[in-house]
């Protein structure tokens, strides 16, 4: 396997194969970036053919492992829901209902159905 990760000149993701075709916009996809984020990682095209496959995060080049990190934080950003401030219902008779939330240096509402277990 002989191939490079760079970014150009407008911060994207290049990846170069074993035959110098360069892949601009490429993006690294984590397997089970959930229940397990070190294992299984491909580095896809923009059409989203796989370019290169990776069993575990500790089988990255330590060279391009920066590069797949930086780029994995800006398109994984998961918000953690640290408090719930306000609970509102559109309707008595409908489970929708709006929640403000204050999620990890996010403020945001969100609207959808509403589950209450009791």
């Amino acid at each position: 396997m002989s191939h490079r990760l760079e970014r150009d000149s407008f911060g994207r993701l290049v990846f170069i194969d074993e035959h110098g075709n360069a892949h601009v916009g490429a993006y690294p996809v984590r397997a089970f970036p959930i229940t397990a984020p070190a294992a299984g990682l491909s580095i896809m095209d923009q059409s989203g053919k796989e370019l290169c496959w990776f069993p575990a995060i500790a089988a990255i080049p330590e060279s391009e492992l920066a590069l797949i990190e930086e780029e994995i934080a800006a398109r994984e950003f998961m918000p953690v829901i640290e408090r719930i401030n306000k609970v509102s219902t559109f309707a008595i008779s409908t489970p929708i209902a709006a929640l403000r939330v204050f999620a990890s240096r996010v403020r945001r509402t969100f609207v959808g159905s509403l589950v209450i277990h009791s």
